[in-house]
């Protein structure tokens, strides 16, 4: 099993990223290079691909196998003090567990990729996906969208499910991710220039104070 986990900066560089079994893990994220180099300090921390329960399918196994993990709340625990956005990559059969995670540590800034990779999950468990909105420093990218929908490039057929999430979690907590900007303009019809160009960028520099 791997002590790390490689991976690119949005500046290019390449750090080590500590994985929750690493016993020295909150030091390895403490004193990270680009910690110190960097004002942004935007890490994916938390970054799991796994929807065991409703796929059978393990992206990366070795990652964690619960939210509840020591080893989870200590970097949780370190990122948050740190004041790093914790990226999450789960599907929905990890949401409530996310969601347990981020109400111990009141007030740390948490990213969802891929609308929580809804077609990995029961419409039970997105409903927890949805539960996440409540929390006020949650956010969810407007992405993967090619995921489970297969009309590009707008991918209007999912427009009934879009729909549902971004009044979940409102333009203010939206991040448009991947897919060209237009998406945004399809999906969020009928909202204001100001509150589109909030998901297109104006939210994600806001979040790294950028």
């Amino acid at each position: 099993m791997r002590n790390f986990k490689n991976f690119f900066t949005r500046t290019g560089k390449v750090i080590n990223l500590p994985l929750p079994n690493n016993p020295n893990a909150i030091y390895v994220l403490k004193g990270s290079d680009l910690i110190k180099e960097t004002k942004h300090r935007h890490f994916q921390v938390l970054k799991t691909h796994q929807c065991i329960s409703a796929t059978k399918e393990v992206w990366n196994e070795n990652y964690l196998t619960s939210f509840e993990d020591d080893g989870v709340r200590a970097l949780w625990k370190q990122a948050h003090e740190l004041n790093i956005v914790i990226e999450l990559h789960i599907g929905p059969d990890y949401a409530k567990q996310a969601g347990d995670a981020i109400r111990a540590f009141p007030g740390c800034t948490v990213l969802i990729d891929h609308l929580a990779e809804p077609h990995l999950g029961t419409g039970v468990e997105f409903a927890n996906v949805l539960d996440l909105a409540s929390l006020p420093n949650v956010y969810m990218k407007l992405s993967g969208l090619n995921h489970f929908a297969k009309d590009e490039p707008y991918y209007v057929s999912a427009k009934p499910f879009t729909a549902r999430v971004i009044d979940a979690f409102g333009p203010d907590r939206l991040v448009w991710g991947s897919g060209i900007p237009g998406i945004v303009d399809v999906h969020m019809k009928g909202y204001s220039s100001e509150d589109i160009a909030k998901v297109k960028g104006g939210n994600i520099r806001r979040i790294l104070n950028w």
